[in-house]
């Protein structure tokens, strides 16, 4: 299940950098910097969470096959959806660039 999780590195590094690239410049950057460290270990968390619940899932015979799909497919809408609202937050926060 874990082995699973690499198809999404590529997508998380990019959501990353797309995160910080877009960051406000006008804003102050040791506040701003702390909150951006927050907002991408908090979508780590969520995800490793999600994963920890995935792996608690009994949906039957099944479980082999989905496990992998089913922890792959929540990754790739929770990382990003923590990114966007920690990219609304901040720009609310701390002005847009």
């Amino acid at each position: 299940m874990l082995a699973s999780q690499l198809m999404l590195a590529p997508i998380a590094w990019f959501c990353v950098w797309l995160y910080l690239r877009t960051a406000p410049s006008a804003a102050p950057e040791g506040p701003r910097r702390r909150f951006d460290m927050l907002v991408v270990t908090t979508a780590f968390v969520v995800c490793a969470l999600a994963l920890a619940w995935v792996a608690q899932v009994d949906s039957g015979a099944n479980d082999r096959i989905w496990r992998p799909v089913l922890s792959t497919l929540t990754s790739f809408f929770l990382f990003p959806a923590v990114i966007a609202l920690g990219a609304w937050v901040r720009a609310r926060r701390f002005g847009r660039r």
